[in-house]
């Protein structure tokens, strides 16, 4: 252990022997090599060696590292003193450099910030006052460049210089910063509707986040446009995110949304930390994307735009298979007590043979939600009513 109470007798916190590693709320240091060993990059080239050798043909992720700015919180006993832009760019370069001379089919993920602030700032700028953030002594000494562009100009420089890709897929993570978090519906209607618009925040460059930030992030276009600015081979995805409100039936519309949201930014990937509740409502969003009818059916391979929806109020996502003969659209209800009708044109496509609806409404009871299905009768009908917090998917086949 870390920090051991024989080393520690004095801390804030024991769970049996071990420590938190914290005294009157500030750090204690340990001794790193008490329980660690320290990795090189001839070490990381040997590891890397082994699982390419290991899983063969299979694609090769390798993400650098995880949330760096925090290192010195959740990992102080090893990385004590706070990641700064250029200790962070260092240990990444020469990293990185060993994983792709390792594997050079490897896809390279990184720099997985928890958020936007590690967006912005370096952990060293935080460790001042909060109120003075914004004047980080790191950041100044940077040109006053966030650390996210900061690092991914460096990074180009590098590839450049060794003619070595360094950084195939540009990853942050994303949480609401609400400082609230409220698995159930007790949280009330207004929390359920900021919960509801909040998902503007990943795509909508006109609404400014309703947190602490404060700013109009527009997260995954953002993102997108330093790929293009910096490395336009580049992809992005989100390593980490959950909306949370997991027994809540708003929570599980918000999380309909965010899936929609990914497909029509195109975001190569995302990962929901960690795994949705079995009791929660969450996994409804999930099935209705990916396997609503239980075996496998879920929204199209193709992303299409489509001009239905008023965000404030509902949503509406459409995508075809590859070989355009099955047509899915989802559409979500967001509003708290008003049912919507979705007037959809569809009449270039011609007529379909089959289709049916499937879909997920909010219970009698705010924290459960029950399954609808039904086989479309007229297939010309154009016009799909949806109650309040539901979300649906229309399946057509040509």
């Amino acid at each position: 252990m870390s920090f051991p109470r024989a080393s520690f007798p004095k801390q804030d916190g024991f769970d049996g022997d071990a420590g938190n590693g914290l005294l009157a709320g500030k750090k204690l240091k340990a001794d790193p090599k008490a329980t660690s060993v320290p990795i090189t990059a001839d070490y990381v080239s040997a590891y890397v060696n082994k699982l390419k050798t290991q899983f063969g043909p299979h694609p090769h992720f390798y993400i650098m590292d995880n949330e760096p700015m925090l290192w010195s919180q959740t990992h102080r006993d090893v990385q004590a003193e706070p990641v700064s832009y250029d200790s962070y760019l260092k240990r990444y370069i020469e990293f990185a450099s060993a994983v792709r001379r390792a594997d050079p089919k490897a896809v390279i993920i990184g720099p997985a910030l928890w958020g936007w602030m590690a967006m912005n700032y370096s952990a060293f700028d935080a460790e001042g006052p909060w109120n003075t953030f914004k004047r980080g002594s790191d950041r100044a000494a940077h040109g006053d460049k966030p650390f996210l562009e900061w690092f991914l100009e460096k990074i180009a420089a590098e590839e450049k210089k060794q003619k070595l890709s360094l950084l195939d897929i540009i990853d942050v993570h994303h949480y609401p910063e609400t400082g609230k978090w409220p698995s159930g519906p007790e949280s009330g209607a207004a929390f359920r509707n900021q919960l509801l618009r909040s998902t503007r925040s990943l795509w909508d460059k006109t609404y400014t986040d309703e947190s602490w930030i404060d700013e109009k992030i527009y997260f995954i276009p953002r993102l997108k446009a330093m790929a293009a600015r910096f490395k336009p081979s580049a992809k992005v995805s989100i390593g980490e995110y959950n909306y949370r409100s997991e027994r809540d039936a708003a929570g599980a519309i918000a999380q309909a949304d965010i899936l929609g949201i990914m497909a029509s930014e195109d975001l190569y990937a995302a990962q929901y930390w960690d795994f949705p509740l079995a009791e929660g409502t969450h996994r409804n969003a999930f099935l209705l994307f990916r396997n609503f009818d239980g075996k496998g059916a879920g929204f199209g391979d193709r992303f299409l735009p489509n001009s239905v929806g008023n965000q404030a109020t509902h949503s509406v996502y459409v995508a075809e298979d590859k070989s355009g003969k099955r047509l899915t659209v989802v559409m979500i209800n967001k509003s708290l007590s008003s049912t919507q009708t979705f007037d959809l044109d569809l009449g270039s496509r011609g007529k379909a043979k089959a289709g049916r609806l499937v879909g997920f409404r909010q219970a009698p009871k705010p924290n459960e939600m029950q399954r609808f299905e039904s086989t479309l009768k007229d297939l010309s009908e154009t016009k799909i009513k949806a109650e309040p917090l539901s979300m649906q998917i229309l399946e057509l086949r040509y």
